[in-house]
């Protein structure tokens, strides 16, 4: 893969995070109070100062830390999306438990295991349980028709492209540090190009999450008659 394509997928991918970051603040008064979509804010800052940070750095023990460190609030932000999208309380407290286990996982990980230019391990522990509440959630989902179709629920979405983005990845990532690099840069643009349709589905959530706002705040208007 040439160095022109990899810094065009490098800077779609900063900029999708961008567009995301100013559709939640341009419409600032509806996603104020939503945990969720300040998760995503939060994610979306997070990877791109990730993004700029890893390219300027050359020290694999550096970058090392800094992936374990992103790794680590990946995990935390995507569980707060699902914690707060799942309905189950009992589901819920599977979550924190399995959150607190991971944290121990990538803390032992990062103490005695080899730095290398990617944690393997971490990520694929990571992926597994993330899916896994995003199975739930769409079961739960499914099983739920009391309000509107699923695909009428800004979380849908967002949980969709999260399913893309992780099991796209999945296996890029697991091999990371068992092949060449040489091989590695030719499918890494695979991973931007997952990151970039989760974005896609992310803005697509988020605009249903305002459109239903704005929907439900006219119904509530009472016209005016002489």
């Amino acid at each position: 893969m040439t160095k022109t394509i990899e810094d065009l997928f490098f800077y779609a991918v900063f900029a999708a995070d961008l567009i995301v970051i100013l559709q939640i603040i341009f419409f600032f008064k509806i996603t104020a109070l939503n945990k969720v979509l300040w998760s995503i804010l939060l994610y979306c800052l997070l990877n791109s100062t990730v993004n700029i940070l890893s390219s300027n750095i050359n020290s694999i023990s550096s970058h090392y830390i800094l992936l374990v460190l992103f790794t680590s609030l990946e995990y935390l932000l995507f569980s707060t999306i699902f914690y707060y999208s799942i309905k189950s309380n009992k589901f819920k407290k599977l979550i924190i438990v399995f959150s607190f286990l991971f944290l121990i996982l990538i803390t032992i990980n990062f103490l005695y295991g080899k730095h290398k230019n990617y944690d393997s391990l971490s990520i694929g522990v990571e992926t597994i349980l993330v899916m896994v509440y995003c199975f739930y959630y769409l079961y739960e989902q499914m099983n739920d028709l009391s309000t509107s179709f699923i695909y009428h629920r800004y979380h849908f979405w967002i949980a969709i492209g999260i399913l893309i983005y992780l099991g796209g990845s999945f296996f890029i990532y697991i091999f990371a540090d068992k092949v060449d690099n040489s091989i590695l840069d030719d499918y890494w643009f695979l991973t931007y190009a997952f990151y970039i349709v989760k974005n896609i589905f992310f803005l697509i959530g988020i605009g249903h999450l305002i459109s239903q706002s704005k929907q439900s705040t006219l119904s509530r208007v009472k016209p005016y008659t002489n």
